[in-house]
């Protein structure tokens, strides 16, 4: 997952995620995604695609709840459980949006859950920052937080993205049910000259 902070002052953001699903049954013809945000999400600023289907045979439905957008991405066809590999093979999601005024205070977090229901391989979780607002990593930290128990997680910098960089957070075999915390701080913009 990478979230990529389009405006100087955290305004608009635009988060990439892709991840690879196996099926555990053949008829799966959906997958339901829960989003929130301090802002908000325009529909029209949302799009997904799953690459064993059409993109004109895919659809999204939003609702809202208390808990922010539930989202089901809906495909005509179910994703092919191959029996040949044991039910092993995994197709491919990816989903973009982008939320606005979301990201704005002096300290902000961007935090994944790992479903209780899923194991997780690996878990990346990138923020990279606008170009105006350099990273300093001494303001940047990552937590896990396991029930009511808090550690501190290694952080990373990112020197494949814009000049600025970012910072990432990189996991081995996540546990079910465990949050994964970015956190910084704003730096000042540059003075006007």
């Amino acid at each position: 997952m990478t979230m990529t902070i389009d405006d100087e002052n955290g305004a608009q953001v635009t988060v990439t995620r892709t991840q690879k699903i196996r099926p555990r049954r053949e008829d799966v013809t959906g997958y339901l995604r829960s989003v929130k945000v301090s802002g908000n999400i325009p529909k029209n600023r949302f799009d997904a695609f799953i690459d064993h289907c059409s993109s004109d045979k895919q659809s999204i439905h939003f609702e809202e709840t208390p808990k922010g957008w539930e989202i089901i991405h809906s495909f005509e066809e179910p994703i092919p459980m191959i029996l040949w590999q044991l039910g092993l093979n995994t197709v491919t999601r990816t989903e973009r949006f982008v939320a606005l005024d979301s990201f704005t205070g002096d300290e902000e977090s961007y935090e994944i859950e790992v479903p209780s229901e899923y194991r997780y391989r690996r878990l990346t979780l990138t923020v990279l920052f606008h170009e105006r607002r350099p990273l300093h990593m001494h303001q940047c930290r990552a937590i896990r937080i396991n029930r009511a128990g808090i550690t501190k997680v290694p952080t990373s910098p990112v020197l494949d993205g814009p000049e600025s960089g970012g910072i990432r957070i990189e996991i081995s075999r996540p546990h079910s049910g465990d949050r994964y915390r970015l956190i910084w701080k704003r730096v000042a913009a540059p003075a006007a000259v």
